[in-house]
């Protein structure tokens, strides 16, 4: 009896864990990496990585454009790691 409490507890507990995480979208993640490097790189670098950077965006939108619930998927997480 108190193992399945236990259990059932843990699942709540694990599932509540879940929910309240941040949204995530491996282009999001991709592209909030590649924002990280042009703050983190040298002062003669950050135009050249923050123009690959905006190229991605590009390309990630582009490549979302007929698929709304994916792009509202990608918008939410990608303003969560901003």
């Amino acid at each position: 009896m108190l193992k399945n409490i236990v259990l059932s507890v843990s699942i709540i507990v694990a599932l509540g864990f879940q929910s309240c995480s941040e949204p995530t979208h491996p282009d999001s993640e991709r592209l909030c990496n590649c924002y990280t490097q042009v703050y983190r790189a040298d002062e003669d670098k950050v135009d050249a990585i923050a123009d690959s950077c905006n190229a991605i965006y590009s390309d990630i939108i582009k490549s979302l454009e007929n698929n709304a619930e994916e792009k509202a998927n990608f918008d939410k997480a990608y303003a969560a790691c901003q």
